[in-house]
């Protein structure tokens, strides 16, 4: 009754949900009640039957692979696409990434799930599409920083980077960097990061460590450390993993 209150599935279609419900029960390690409970926290994201019994299969797979319940893995999609600002028809691209990307970092499923939630906003605010952020999240995972702590980071790092104040904007104005290309757009994360570390050629480590904590805040200077080091290694590791994600 809650997923036909929620989703307002009634008749041929609330029947349709009952039955792909039954099938996750049936073939599955997971069991009906939970493929009930993922109906309904999709429902309450605004999605339409189509669009759930569409996503059923892959978060079936997601949660099996990644040792989560299904209304966790549910609850980690639909928060993530919304943040991100993307559609429930780029569920699977969605899931592939996660999928490759925690499979050759340092992290699981569900941190990198967490870590998308909590920096998405600023992802898609910037025009940075799910493969580039799951590079940089990878970078953080390598160097122990998961979760929504990494997201939480990284959120930090791309405001000071963008719209930088005090200290930051201090640094950016003295290395001469601009994150913003012609016309308005952000050029990407590596990018940045390539662009910073070019301005600070020929310095000693100690005047590197002074900008690089000026930039990110005391706070996240480690994220911002780790993602300089990543620079031409994991980046690069990373980026031609998930260009082939598809399918993970």
């Amino acid at each position: 009754m809650e997923v036909q209150a929620v989703t307002g599935a009634t008749g041929e279609e609330l029947q349709q949900l009952e039955d792909a419900a039954r099938e996750v029960g049936r073939t599955t390690n997971k069991s009906a009640s939970e493929a009930a409970e993922g109906f309904k926290l999709m429902g309450q994201a605004g999605w339409d039957v189509a669009e759930s019994q569409m996503a059923l299969e892959p978060l079936v797979k997601l949660s099996t692979s990644g040792n989560l319940d299904l209304a966790k893995s549910t609850d980690l999609l639909v928060n993530g696409l919304a943040t991100m600002g993307m559609e429930s028809s780029e569920t699977e691209r969605y899931l592939d990434i996660l999928a490759k990307t925690a499979n050759s970092v340092n992290t699981d499923i569900g941190d990198l799930g967490e870590a998308f939630i909590a920096v998405g906003g600023r992802f898609n605010t910037l025009g940075i599409e799910a493969e580039e952020g799951a590079k940089s999240l990878g970078v953080l995972a390598e160097a122990g920083i998961t979760g929504s702590q990494a997201g939480k980071s990284l959120n930090a790092i791309l405001a000071n980077l963008t719209a930088p104040a005090g200290r930051a904007k201090q640094a950016l104005d003295e290395l001469g960097v601009s994150v913003f290309d012609s016309n308005g757009e952000f050029i990407g994360i590596e990018e940045t990061m390539k662009l910073v570390e070019q301005s600070m050629d020929g310095m000693t480590q100690e005047q590197k460590n002074m900008y690089m904590s000026m930039i990110a805040g005391k706070e996240h200077t480690a994220g911002f450390t780790a993602m300089m080091n990543g620079l031409g290694g994991t980046f690069d590791d990373l980026g031609n993993e998930i260009a082939n994600s598809e399918g993970a």
